[in-house]
């Protein structure tokens, strides 16, 4: 398999979301995590996709690099789309998942299992040092919203997103199973297909 060696900065403080770019995009690029000392970047965009540029524009800018940004979530029809953009602070405080799985709960309590479709989406753009992009693309799974959660891996709605594919939640599957499903999967070979063209047209 060809190697690139790009440098990438990848646009999260979420540990755990770092760690599946890394597993997802092997060896092919050197994946740095955001600085920590950077500040958080302004969501003020109306859409993933328009969220995942102003990050990744706005971190290019502080570290001088190239940055694969995301902006992910949870979109439920029966709930008119939320928490949508808002997945990360559905209950109030960013990054509180625990909250957020919750008040999802709780919103869903009286809708029937026939009308718990949900599905996720994963917006992911890279820019240049420049804030040029580079590659950008969105990737969606389709799944259920459970009543209770099950299995203890995964992060974010993981627990409550049933698969029906794999007769599992996104939590109760190894990374690796995960890994090939998910909505950054698709997002993301897409993503690849994209810098490895231009690459080649270098």
């Amino acid at each position: 398999m060809e190697v690139f060696f790009l440098q990438i900065c990848v646009a999260t403080k979420n540990k755990h979301k770092f760690e599946e770019f890394q597993a997802m995009m092997g060896n092919s690029y050197d994946l740095l995590p955001l600085p920590v000392h950077v500040e958080e970047a302004p969501e003020t965009g109306h859409s993933f996709q328009e969220i995942a540029l102003q990050k990744a524009r706005f971190y290019a800018l502080h570290t001088q690099m190239a940055v694969l940004a995301d902006d992910s979530g949870l979109v439920v029809p029966a709930l008119g789309g939320k928490p949508g953009i808002y997945s990360a602070r559905f209950a109030g405080k960013h990054g509180d998942d625990a909250a957020n799985r919750q008040k999802l709960l709780m919103e869903m309590e009286a809708i029937p299992d026939e009308r718990r479709q949900a599905y996720f989406v994963a917006a992911l753009v890279v820019v240049d040092a420049n804030g040029n992009v580079m590659a950008a693309s969105e990737g969606k799974v389709q799944g259920m919203i459970l009543r209770k959660e099950q299995g203890n891996g995964g992060f974010g709605y993981d627990s409550l997103f049933y698969y029906p594919p794999l007769h599992h939640t996104f939590a109760e599957l190894p990374p690796e199973f995960k890994n090939q499903h998910s909505h950054r999967t698709v997002a993301l070979r897409e993503i690849l297909r994209q810098l490895k063209e231009s690459s080649a047209s270098l």
